[in-house]
């Protein structure tokens, strides 16, 4: 009786648990992919917050729009990804931004947000990219930085943004949950 209760012991101890297979439970500000815009904004301030041209060169498939409230506990603005010609404003991404000094700041926040996101998601296919130029700016003097994870039900993206003084005085890092529709459309938009 005791190695059998032994063996049952030891086995659950070697059990690993399946985190990191579903992102739909991660919030940015209390939203989570797949939930109605209509449940944390008006209508109306949905509208007046929707970004023209947000995906030139696109098919219009979705678009989004910028939010800011004060109400907002991490985040200094939030965008909000919808499918087109959807009235109940279904989120398929959302992003959060904050602003920094300088880079070294942007990158101090990215590396916190990463560790976190590593324990909370330890079966994450993990990836981190080379600071590079971003192909956004042809003066060839703004760079970003990313770490993106990977999963069957979308992905998290950490990237921080150095823009060119000249293109835009900006240094931040925007947290963004995708679903994989607009992974899907993201990769053949452009």
């Amino acid at each position: 009786m005791k190695k059998l209760l032994a063996i049952i012991v030891l086995s659950l101890c070697l059990i690993t648990p399946s985190q990191g297979d579903d992102i739909t439970d991660f919030q940015i500000e209390g939203m989570s992919l797949y939930e109605s815009a209509l449940n944390y904004f008006s209508e109306e301030k949905i509208k007046k917050s929707i970004r023209k041209n947000s995906y030139p060169n696109s098919d219009g498939k979705f678009y989004d729009a910028q939010l800011v409230l004060n109400s907002f506990e991490t985040y200094k603005d939030v965008q909000v990804v919808f499918m087109k010609n959807d009235k109940k404003y279904m989120i398929y991404a959302i992003s959060g931004g904050l602003f920094f000094d300088n880079m070294a700041q942007c990158l101090t926040k990215q590396k916190k947000i990463d560790k976190d996101l590593k324990k909370i998601f330890t079966n994450a296919n993990r990836r981190e990219g080379k600071k590079r130029l971003h192909e956004a700016d042809k003066t060839k003097r703004s760079w970003v930085k990313q770490v993106n994870y990977y999963f069957r039900t979308g992905t998290i993206d950490l990237v921080c943004y150095d823009w060119n003084d000249d293109f835009s005085k900006d240094k931040y890092i925007l947290v963004s949950i995708d679903s994989p529709e607009f992974d899907e459309w993201l990769q053949t938009a452009n």
